[in-house]
């Protein structure tokens, strides 16, 4: 299902948002060549959203505290704004943990610090990959030949999608950037020398359950991100990832430390 998550992103040139979001952008916009190449129109398209619902929230800010305070627990029937998710996500501009916990990409020391249990941060799941592929099949005729399925089914690998698994795997890949596949027994699938399409032929006997497992992860190479995970919605953790945050050079607001502090509490 997913839920709010904190995320913020410094660009190259130090400029920071800092936000609130749906988890579900989190594959699509982490694990993502654009990402790691540091494309600022990668970065323009997810900040595209929060910038409107940040504004929309702000116009109707003042409207909606006196909703708020008028009907109380119904106030969400009579919500001023634009955007459905506006008061969900615009609300918590802050670099702190939020629901899920907190994602933050740092692109000025490469570094992205990674606390939630949603999305594999430098992995791609073989699954995702084959419901792209299953997608172009939807809406085709019946007694639809084998040989053609196998052939629309490779139209996800060139779909022009930038944001779907089966894209986004083979931007990595074309750049020599997936060099294994784990299994769920933690064996190593060597995929140095092979072509996509061998890639490829992993996918769907991963589908197919040929090769004994059907739970392959791919893993990407992020460099030169280095990521450092924090156990979620854990205490001990959490004083750690904060203390990584200010040692990277970000300032802390007193709202933002009064978060922190209450987060940590909360999962004490």
């Amino acid at each position: 299902m997913g839920g709010s998550i904190g995320l913020t992103i410094r660009a190259p040139d130090g400029e920071e948002h800092r936000m609130c979001r749906w988890t579900n952008i989190l594959p699509e916009f982490l694990n993502n060549l654009a990402l790691v190449n540091k494309n600022p129109e990668h970065t323009k398209e997810i900040l595209k959203e929060w910038q409107k619902m940040r504004e929309d929230y702000l116009t109707h800010e003042t409207e909606w505290a006196r909703l708020k305070a008028k009907y109380q627990s119904k106030a969400w029937d009579h919500a001023p704004f634009e955007y459905n998710m506006t008061p969900v996500y615009a609300p918590f501009p802050f670099l702190a943990p939020n629901d899920y916990g907190l994602v933050v990409v740092d692109m000025v020391n490469n570094q992205i610090l990674d606390s939630q249990g949603y999305s594999r941060i430098g992995k791609i799941h073989a699954t995702s990959i084959l419901n792209d592929m299953h997608a172009q099949l939807r809406d085709k005729p019946t007694g639809y030949s084998p040989k053609k399925q196998d052939t629309d089914a490779l139209k996800a690998f060139d779909s022009g999608d930038e944001f779907s698994s089966a894209m986004r795997f083979r931007r990595f890949y074309d750049a020599g950037k997936v060099a294994k596949a784990i299994d769920q027994n933690e064996r190593e699938i060597a995929l140095n020398g092979k072509s996509l399409n061998d890639a490829i032929c992993l996918i769907q006997a991963d589908g197919a359950g040929l090769n004994g497992s059907k739970f392959i992860d791919f893993v990407l190479d992020m460099s030169p991100f280095r990521i450092t995970r924090y156990e979620e919605h854990n205490a001990k953790s959490a004083v750690a990832m904060r203390k990584k945050i200010e040692e990277l050079g970000f300032k802390l607001s007193d709202e933002e430390r009064a978060i922190w502090d209450e987060w940590v509490q909360e999962h004490s």
